[in-house]
C-alpha cells in the first residue's frame, strides 16, 4: 500500500507564479543565447539584412519559446486525462 501512495501523491497546488519559478531559467537563457547566435549567423548570411533569413527564424523561435513555456506549465495529469479522448475522437 505504501508504494501506491508514492505513485499517486497529490500534486502541489502552485499558482502560475509558483510554476513559473520552478522553470529552470538557466536552460531557457542558454537556449535564447544559442538562438541569438543563430540569428546573428542568418543576419550575416543575409548580407546585413534581417528580412530574407533572420526575421522568419526569429518569429519561429519566439513561437517555439512560448509553446515550450506553455508545455512546461501544463500539468502531467491534464495530459493523462485527455489522452484517451484525443485518441478515440474521430
Amino acid at each position: 500500500m505504501n508504494w501506491q501512495k508514492r505513485l499517486w501523491r497529490p500534486e502541489p497546488s502552485f499558482r502560475l507564479l509558483g510554476k513559473l519559478l520552478q522553470i529552470n531559467w538557466l536552460y531557457v537563457l542558454l537556449i535564447c543565447a544559442l538562438a541569438g547566435v543563430g540569428y546573428l549567423a542568418l543576419y550575416s548570411a543575409g548580407g546585413g539584412s534581417a528580412k530574407p533569413f533572420a526575421r522568419p527564424q526569429l518569429v519561429r523561435f519566439g513561437f517555439g519559446l512560448v509553446m515550450m513555456i506553455m508545455v512546461a506549465l501544463t500539468s502531467p495529469r491534464f495530459c493523462v486525462c485527455y489522452r484517451y479522448r484525443s485518441i478515440s475522437s474521430p
